[in-house]
């Protein structure tokens, strides 16, 4: 079965930034060294072992584009399977100077505005994230704060409706 198939695959946790400044998104277009080289996607990288995602984030950003970031809110995330692995990636907003941007993996760089943010060519696991960063970009600025704590809501539907397990998190600073 397709659930089967799932588990019997690598997992390869990444993350990536939406970069963000004056209503636009920084995207990259990945390298000729690259898998799925000319694809677009929100630069970042892979997770090592006991890293945080955030550190990961930061560390990618100053190897690929050597640029000091600081990592935000997380935005969304995007599966998809490629070359027989599973990339889960997580987005987060980022704020960085990109005036100094050093291109050291990516075949170029670009601002995308709200208006413009299915022209390119994404990555199949950035392509989830595109709605999130779209309502993101086009909100009113005071709505990007939360005032109060967020609640999160998860069901198990794999179970039948008796054993199904409901998972609750709460986000002030951080998830509960």
């Amino acid at each position: 079965s397709g659930r089967a198939e799932m588990r019997d695959i690598a997992t390869i946790h990444v993350v990536g930034a939406a970069i963000l400044n004056e209503g636009r998104c920084l995207a990259a277009q990945r390298g000729p060294s690259m898998s799925m080289a000319g694809k677009w996607e929100f630069p970042g990288g892979k997770v090592e072992r006991g890293e945080a995602s955030e550190a990961a984030l930061a560390r990618e950003l100053r190897e690929e584009l050597g640029i000091e970031a600081e990592v935000g809110a997380w935005l969304g995330r995007g599966d998809s399977i490629e070359n027989g692995n599973r990339v889960c990636l997580d987005v987060y907003i980022a704020k960085a100077d990109c005036r100094s941007m050093n291109l050291h993996e990516h075949a170029a760089v670009d601002w995308v505005s709200a208006s413009d943010l299915y022209a390119p060519d994404w990555a199949a696991a950035d392509v989830p994230i595109l709605p999130a960063l779209h309502a993101y970009l086009t909100a009113a600025p005071d709505t990007h704060r939360c005032r109060g704590p967020v609640a999160l809501l998860a069901a198990d539907w794999g179970k039948e409706p008796r054993k199904r397990a409901v998972y609750a998190a709460e986000r002030d600073e951080r998830w509960k």
